[in-house]
């Protein structure tokens, strides 16, 4: 079959002689077939050869640019997904709350700031925690986000609170394993009181 195929293509003459009715008609159908799968393949390739990325930054809106602008000088370096999604964050941008937009905005400042390697330990921190939970498990957290979302904002602030009061202002210092003498120098041996 693969032969006859690459006879279509580089002789189709050959095949288009009847030797029955209606294989002439048979062969040229074979053949636009064939020219118009291979010519899907070499489209395919070459899209994925070079994924789309995206909204290029030129094509954004005067309001997204502004929304989006701490991702500026990032921007040409992100992959499609990520455009797409901090696009549809900027469409949503005006119906949030202002609180809701400073967050985005420090968030967006902070992303901006990290490294390649920070922020490849992010996205994996996510995995990890977020992405590799069992559908239950996910279920179970997005209700009580739902939940918390809610709520007034005063008892928010008194959760805020609590989880401050609870966590160590600096972490505790693990005691050293040498202990240096008060009355030696840095470095110096101290005296052996047995000799």
């Amino acid at each position: 079959m693969a032969e006859e195929a690459i006879l279509v293509l580089s002789a189709p003459s050959a095949l288009l002689r009847p030797r029955l009715p209606g294989a002439r008609a048979f062969a040229r159908t074979f053949a636009c077939g064939l020219v118009a799968l291979a010519a899907l393949v070499s489209v395919t390739t070459a899209e994925a050869a070079a994924p789309l990325k995206g909204p290029a930054w030129a094509a954004l809106t005067a309001d997204q640019q502004q929304i989006l602008a701490p991702l500026k000088s990032e921007w040409d370096k992100m992959d499609r997904q990520p455009r797409v999604k901090w696009v549809g964050i900027a469409k949503r941008f005006p119906t949030m709350t202002a609180r809701e937009q400073r967050r985005i905005q420090t968030r967006m400042d902070r992303w901006a700031k990290l490294t390649p390697e920070q922020r490849a330990v992010a996205r994996n921190n996510y995995r990890n925690n977020v992405v590799a939970l069992p559908p239950d498990k996910k279920k179970e957290l997005q209700a009580q986000w739902e939940e918390y979302r809610a709520l007034p904002e005063q008892e928010k602030r008194s959760f805020a609170a609590k989880a401050a009061e609870q966590k160590p202002a600096t972490p505790p210092k693990r005691p050293s394993r040498k202990t240096a003498r008060p009355d030696s120098a840095p470095g110096a041996l101290a005296p052996n009181p047995g000799h």
